[in-house]
């Protein structure tokens, strides 16, 4: 509950998760690395492409001010949408990462 009594939602990351994270897009980038060499269809698949991007979608999604603004943008662009139903976002304690 907020304080004037509406109901809320919080997207609480696990404290210490972003080196995690950092480590594991280092290993699939190895990884990746290793089929564009040894495999034959590597350079044409570029897995390194692949885990570059998904290394950009792990990032935003750690930024929690990028994301209220993303959601207070939205809000914005459809304000009477029946799709879409979005109070407020505060971006209250959401560090840049």
């Amino acid at each position: 509950m907020l304080p004037d009594g509406a109901r809320g939602r919080v997207k609480i990351l696990a404290p210490g998760i972003a080196p995690i994270i950092d480590h594991d897009i280092a290993l699939l980038d190895v990884g990746a690395g290793l089929l564009e060499r040894w495999w034959k269809d590597g350079k044409r698949l570029k897995p390194r492409l692949v885990v570059a991007e998904f290394n950009k979608y792990c990032t935003d999604e750690l930024d929690l001010m990028r994301e209220a603004s993303n959601a207070s943008q939205l809000r914005r662009n459809f304000p009477d949408s029946p799709c879409w139903w979005y109070r407020k976002c505060t971006g209250t304690g959401a560090p840049a990462r």
